[in-house]
């Protein structure tokens, strides 16, 4: 079938579909980012604000080994 066509209008066509196929790319690629930003946005609204409390937790277990340490140094004193 391809083999009847003139090399011009092969050249064409094979052009024409990677054209076609490229702008299917760039609007697939534009929705998954869309998709990435919602995703992102969701995650610093609900995951960021529990890894703050986890964050003063782990704040408070330092502060408590640091008062334990001055506590057993001043014993052995």
């Amino acid at each position: 079938m391809f083999r009847n066509i003139n090399i011009g209008l092969r050249s064409a066509l094979a052009f024409g579909a990677i054209g076609v196929l490229m702008l299917f790319l760039g609007v697939l690629s534009l929705v998954q980012l869309a998709s990435l930003n919602h995703q992102i946005g969701w995650l610093v609204n609900h995951d960021v604000p529990s890894l703050t409390a986890v964050e003063n937790i782990d704040k408070e277990f330092l502060r408590i080994r640091l008062h334990s340490l001055a506590l057993t140094n001043s014993a052995q004193a």
